[in-house]
C-alpha cells in the first residue's frame, strides 16, 4: 500500500523534473509513504534529508520535508529537533497561504507531543488541527485525525471528549480506507472497556488489528497491537494481551521506532509480571 505509493511518488517525481516543473507534491508523497510504509526510520530520515539539501529554495517541497523530518525525529526521541522542523514547516504553509496543509503540520506537531508523554500539549495541537481540518470541508483527513486525538483525550481520562471526537473518525471515515476505519475501531475499542463494555472492545480492537495487518503500515499496526493489549488487559486475557504487546514490538522494531518500540516493551513486561 505505502510501498507502492512510494514507487508512484518517485516515478512523478522524476516526470515532474524532467518537464521543468516543481515536484513539490510529488516529494511530499515520497515523504509520506516513507513514514507511513515499511521503510526503517534510519533510511527514510536519510532519504528526506538528502530530497532537503537537493531542493533547498523550493519552499513546498521544504514544508512537506521538514513536516515528515521531523515526524521521523520524534520516533527517534528526537523531540527539540522534530519541534523545530514542523514548526518550520507549519511557518511555511502559513507564509503560502495554504491551511489545509498548515492544519496537517499542526496536527503532527500533537503526535510529537504524545510521543513526548505531554498529552495536554498533544490534545490541543490536535484539536488545533482537527478543527482546521473540519472548517475546510477536509473530511477524509479529519477521520483518522480525529480518531488519534480520541486516543489522546482517552489517555487523559477525559471520556466524553474521546467519545465525541471518536464519533467524526468514524462517521467520515470512507468504507475504502483502512487506516481510518482501523483508527476509529482502536480509539473506540479503548473508550468501551474502560466504560466495562469488554464484549464491545474487544470486537472493535479486533477488527482494527485485522484491518491493518495485510498492509505496510508498520507504525499504524504497532499502534493497533498497543491498544489491543490494553483492551485483552482489560478483560483479564492475559495470554493474548501478552501476544498482542510482543507483536507491536516486534512491528516497531522492524520500523525502527525507538520511542513506540520502547513503549511496547514496557507494556510486554507489565503484562508478563500480572
Amino acid at each position: 500500500m505505502n510501498d507502492e505509493w512510494l514507487d508512484a511518488a518517485r516515478n512523478a517525481a522524476r516526470h515532474y523534473e524532467a518537464s521543468g516543473f516543481s515536484a513539490a507534491w510529488c516529494v511530499g508523497d515520497i515523504a509520506r509513504a516513507l513514514y507511513f510504509g515499511s521503510t526503517p526510520v534510519d533510511l527514510a530520515l536519510a532519504e528526506c534529508e538528502g530530497l532537503l539539501e537537493a531542493n533547498r529554495g523550493d519552499g513546498a517541497i521544504e514544508a512537506s520535508l521538514f513536516e515528515t523530518i521531523g515526524s521521523l525525529l520524534a520516533l527517534q526521541g528526537r523531540f527539540d529537533e522534530g519541534r523545530q522542523c514542523i514548526t518550520r514547516a507549519v511557518e511555511l504553509w502559513e507564509e503560502r497561504a495554504q491551511p489545509a496543509v498548515a492544519a496537517g503540520a499542526t496536527f503532527s506537531l500533537g503526535v510529537l507531543d504524545e510521543l513526548h508523554d505531554r498529552l495536554a500539549d498533544a490534545a490541543e495541537a490536535m484539536v488545533r488541527g482537527c478543527q482546521a481540518s473540519a472548517d475546510l470541508g477536509e473530511h477524509a483527513v479529519l477521520s483518522s485525525r480525529a480518531a488519534r486525538l480520541a486516543g489522546v483525550l482517552h489517555a487523559q481520562s477525559q471520556a466524553d471528549e474521546a467519545r465525541e471526537w471518536c464519533e467524526p473518525g468514524r462517521a467520515h471515515a470512507a468504507e475504502w480506507d483502512v487506516h481510518a476505519q482501523a483508527l476509529w475501531r482502536s480509539a473506540r475499542a479503548k473508550i468501551e472497556a474502560r466504560a466495562g463494555n469488554l464484549d464491545v472492545a474487544g470486537e472493535l480492537s479486533s477488527q482494527a488489528v485485522a484491518l491493518l495487518e495485510p498492509t505496510d503500515a508498520l507504525i499504524d499496526r504497532g499502534n493497533v497491537l498497543i491498544d489491543r493489549a490494553e483492551v485483552l488487559r482489560a478483560a483479564d486475557e492475559h495470554d493474548e494481551a501478552i501476544s498482542a504487546a510482543r507483536r507491536a514490538f516486534e512491528v516497531f522494531t522492524e520500523k525502527g521506532t525507538d520511542v513506540p518500540a520502547r513503549r511496547a516493551r514496557a507494556l510486554l513486561e507489565q503484562t508478563t509480571t500480572v
